[in-house]
């Protein structure tokens, strides 16, 4: 799996609290992510980021940035999963890893991309010409820019799209991936493919509520229970849908749930209570 909203939000609040207002010693790659730093992924030998404190760290999406003083990023993304593990002393951190940043007192954080993902430095007058993650939509977290009359306007905005498409689009919406989007639209009851300008007012409304409840309860749980946090624990989220209920019965309607595709990707759904 890999990190998402939730996820990513519950990691940068960890991090925040314990490396704010630390001095980072010493940034260094293993062997490892030699393919991630061919394709980009990783940039960290172009930036200079010790001896730099770190400002704060907070999330927008699936991205956890970190700001070293005084305009200096460091982004980080599991695009199809890994971890990210703060360690209190040097030997506690694992022999295993593609980013190991030492700060000072003798703690680490440690990163492992799975697949593919990010970690990448950039000033902060870079960050939205960034191919990734270039400019993000809004986050359905803050309720007061993601409203229900936004929501509308990004539906209406690309009416001719499925569902699953302005999801995940994170120039729309920053920080759904097919995780979130396939248990949001199952407690939604929508099919993935349908069409964004299909939607009854009714369920425009209903969609929206189910995607603040969903990522916020998400959230409040430690994020999702396949995945694991700045310390090594799961989350205490359980998601209904998703591959691990291939050949189930559905947990509403007792239907055998099927594995579908769309826009290029698996998506598994109830046919019966996602007509």
């Amino acid at each position: 799996m890999a990190f998402e909203l939730p996820e990513a939000c519950i990691i940068a609040r960890q991090m925040d609290a314990v490396l704010s207002g630390r001095y980072l010693l010493e940034a260094k790659l293993s062997p490892a992510c030699a393919s991630l730093v061919r394709q980009g992924f990783i940039n960290l030998a172009e930036y200079d980021l010790a001896g730099r404190k770190v400002d704060s760290v907070f999330s927008k999406g699936k991205w956890i940035f970190t700001k070293f003083e005084p305009d200096l990023y460091f982004l980080v993304a599991l695009e199809s999963g890994g971890k990210i593990l703060y360690h209190r002393e040097k030997g506690e951190a694992p022999s295993k890893f593609h980013v190991w940043l030492e700060f000072e007192g003798g703690s680490v954080l440690t990163i492992w991309i799975l697949g593919w993902g990010f970690a990448k430095a950039a000033w902060g007058e870079e960050l939205d010409t960034l191919a990734y993650p270039g400019k993000l939509g809004l986050s359905p977290l803050d309720t007061q820019e993601f409203t229900d009359s936004a929501f509308v306007t990004i539906l209406e905005r690309n009416a001719g799209k499925t569902l699953k498409a302005v999801l995940m689009d994170q120039r729309q919406i920053a920080g759904i991936g097919n995780g979130y989007n396939q248990e949001i639209l199952f407690h939604a009851r929508l099919h993935p493919k349908r069409k964004a300008g299909s939607l009854t007012d009714k369920e425009r409304l209903t969609l929206y509520h189910v995607i603040v409840s969903t990522l916020q309860q998400a959230v409040q749980k430690g994020g999702s229970d396949r995945e694991v946090d700045l310390y090594g624990a799961p989350g205490g989220y359980h998601r209904l849908m998703g591959g691990q209920m291939k050949g189930q019965p559905c947990p509403t309607c007792a239907t055998q749930i099927e594995k579908i595709n769309v826009a290029g990707g698996s998506v598994y759904i109830c046919p019966v209570c996602q007509k």
